[in-house]
């Protein structure tokens, strides 16, 4: 019976042994997937001989068909083999290709003469024995050298599909097992809604029917009431988690600061104060950027910290940003609290990436750095938008499924080196409620949705600490990680925030390339308005670089033995570094010109604008040093990523490199293009 691990081989062994006539004789049971040195026959022979000093295939032989060795007594001592014990009727050994080559011969001769010999024995010994035998092996990788016996049983074999093949199965053994587990456990479970169903569904099920069987009885354990929610769902539980990673809830400092209930209220306050402040200046201070202290502040040092912050503590920004704060104020003045659309929920990530594009757009198409307010009029309309979609809708809808400036956020987190997640062996083993998601009557639930083993993504959290206050059992770490682990970790991304990516890399180009004098002599030649020339170059950027992103997921899916679209979902994310150290650069440019202005400003201290002062001689090649080494950087961590990236899904080393060069490619002409905007782009 060949089939991957949890697709229920031994369930069709013993279903198979349960309707033959052997069905009342003798059914054993050998599991070479596990050591062998646990098995009982194996132990009694450990107390005489030490681990290592015989040979792996005689101490396979002596398990199978037993040994006799002289005694202390001038006797023999004789110990039979599982084969012997299970004559007249079945023997089913787990994971068979772990037998040793002359192992298989041995036995494969003994089922079909129906004779063998002990170990250290002459006398030939009868015994009729069924054998069953498992493996997770494709019959592809079967041969006669390695694989005597499996090649000799591959025309008698069942080959069981994966469970993410029989996708049609998924509804009818959810049921099975809800209904199974809903008596077990004595709950009220009953129903599966749509929602709920499509989750399971969609998810590739890497454990098989296994993952969903323990899946579905630790929903049906969190559940309340009669139906089973999504958020009762939690998938990949199995999933190892803390490799490279260290977890800073050791500290009491750390953990004592989540838990404080002035976090992070009193950030959120503070905030709050600050940006009131800061719209006001940019409607009422002066219009132009270098003597509006609103506008300087928000250039030279709120954009670059947004980017700095994302990779630093991830989505944090979003746990104090004041737009959301307005919001969630007004919804304990009103909320209808109305279910989001499914369209709004299925198609979140493109409407996200939608979002950010937009944002893009309106920056480098309404002279927005060089008007305070224009940029004052966009924060408006964003925080008119979060108040009406917070109040009509539930669960924080307007930062999970809209936000531009979230999405931004929550896509370079992705690179961070923090992230929040659940111990998974605490939630599986410990937690039968769903606290950190639905809240308690001191604190309210997950804000994004995500809370709980669910939690895979920076993306999905905005460290608020909730979380950490509602679990009982301790479960929440905050992880010190790698940069970027999550880039090649699986899953693969969704194909929105694989457009997303891509888009804000092909943004960025068209924004410095709109302000290249290159751009100024081909705009004056054509004669179009400046704002739809401008908005041409953009969208012809965006779409460049997803298109040649596309092409070499096409040449890179081949070679990987996938679709074109899963290898853009796969490799695309790559690119996520270079988006970065792109953005950094290009905002480092109005960090040091614009930043004596606003010491200026603020201080009234001038030498600080003599030294900081854009006409300094020397000033504009470290700017432009400064901003070419970042996105060197960039390029490199990206390299890193794409590698990273190709191991999933190769495993000879010629075919990761060969997997990952057409990204590669595409990622160094990106890089290459934008070092050369960058220069006079502003």
């Amino acid at each position: 019976i060949m089939g991957e691990t949890g697709v229920g081989k031994e369930v069709i062994a013993h279903e198979i042994f349960r309707q033959s006539h052997h069905g009342k004789e003798v059914f054993l049971q050998m599991d070479l997937l596990e050591n062998q040195r646990d098995l009982p026959l194996f132990k009694n022979r450990l107390k005489e001989d030490p681990p290592g000093d015989s040979d792996p295939a005689d101490a396979q032989m002596e398990l199978f068909f037993g040994v006799e060795e002289p005694d202390s007594r001038g006797g023999t001592k004789e110990t039979p083999g599982y084969f012997e014990l299970a004559d007249g009727g079945t023997l089913l050994v787990r994971g068979v290709d772990r037998l040793a080559p002359r192992v298989q011969m041995e036995l494969l001769e003994a089922v079909t003469t129906e004779s063998f010999r002990r170990r250290g024995g002459l006398m030939l010994r009868k015994a009729k024995v069924r054998l069953i035998a498992t493996t997770r092996l494709d019959s592809s990788a079967v041969a006669l050298e390695t694989l005597p016996l499996l090649f000799a049983l591959q025309k008698f074999a069942i080959t069981i599909p994966p469970l993410r093949k029989r996708l049609r199965e998924i509804p009818s053994l959810a049921k099975h097992y809800m209904d199974r587990y809903s008596r077990q456990l004595q709950r009220t479970v009953r129903v599966i809604p749509d929602e709920s169903m499509k989750v399971l569904v969609s998810y590739p099920w890497p454990g098989n029917d296994f993952e969903l069987a323990n899946t579905m009885k630790r929903a049906v354990l969190v559940a309340q009431g009669t139906e089973l929610k999504p958020r009762d769902v939690s998938l990949d539980l199995g999933r190892a988690e803390g490799h490279n990673r260290y977890n800073l809830m050791k500290f009491s400092l750390v953990r004592g600061l989540l838990s404080s209930p002035l976090f992070p209220v009193a950030l959120q306050a503070g905030m709050l104060a600050l940006f009131l402040m800061f719209v006001v200046g940019l409607f009422y201070g002066p219009p132009e950027t270098r003597q509006n202290p609103s506008a300087l502040l928000g250039w030279t040092l709120a954009w670059p910290l947004f980017i700095i912050t994302a990779f630093v503590v991830a989505r944090f920004w979003c746990a104090v940003c004041p737009i959301r704060t307005i919001a969630e104020l007004c919804t304990k003045i009103l909320a209808l609290e109305r279910p989001l659309p499914r369209f709004v929920r299925d198609r979140g990530d493109f409407i996200i990436a939608a979002s950010v594009v937009f944002i893009l757009w309106v920056e480098a198409v309404t002279s927005m750095r060089d008007t305070p307010y224009h940029l004052g009029l966009l924060l408006v309309s964003l925080v008119l938008s979060a108040v009406v979609v917070s109040v009509m809708y539930e669960r924080n809808a307007w930062c999970g499924y809209l936000c531009g400036l979230g999405g931004i956020a929550g896509t370079f987190a992705k690179s961070s080196i923090l992230e929040l997640r659940m111990d998974r062996n605490v939630c599986s083993s410990q937690c039968t409620s769903n606290a950190c998601y639905s809240g308690t009557t001191l604190e309210p639930g997950c804000l994004t949705g995500k809370a709980g083993p669910r939690l895979r993504s920076n993306r999905s959290c905005i460290l608020c600490g909730s979380c950490v206050k509602n679990c009982p059992h301790g479960a929440v770490n905050v992880n010190l990680r790698l940069p970027g682990a999550e880039i090649w970790e699986p899953p693969p991304v969704s194909t929105g925030t694989a457009f997303l990516v891509l888009a804000m890399i092909g943004g960025l180009m068209g924004e410095m390339m709109a302000g290249h004098a290159l751009f100024d002599e081909v705009k004056r030649t054509m004669g179009v308005p400046e704002k739809v020339f401008l908005t041409g170059v953009f969208l012809a950027a965006v779409l460049a670089v997803n298109l040649t992103g596309l092409g070499a997921s096409t040449i890179s899916g081949m070679v990987c033995r996938e679709s074109t679209m899963e290898n853009f979902r796969r490799f695309s994310i790559g690119f996520l570094p270079l988006a970065l150290m792109g953005f950094l650069a290009f905002h480092s440019y109005y960090l040091v010109s614009l930043g004596g202005h606003l010491l200026e400003l603020v201080g009234g201290i001038s030498p600080v604008e003599m030294v900081l002062s854009p006409d300094f001689p020397v000033l504009p090649r470290v700017t432009e040093l400064i901003q070419q080494s970042l996105i060197g950087f960039g390029m490199l961590w990206s390299a890193v990523c794409l590698f990273k990236i190709a191991r999933q899904v190769a495993f000879r080393n010629a075919g990761r490199w060969t997997g990952c060069f057409p990204h590669l490619c595409v990622m160094c002409l990106s890089g290459l293009v934008l070092l050369k905007c960058i220069t006079g782009a502003q």
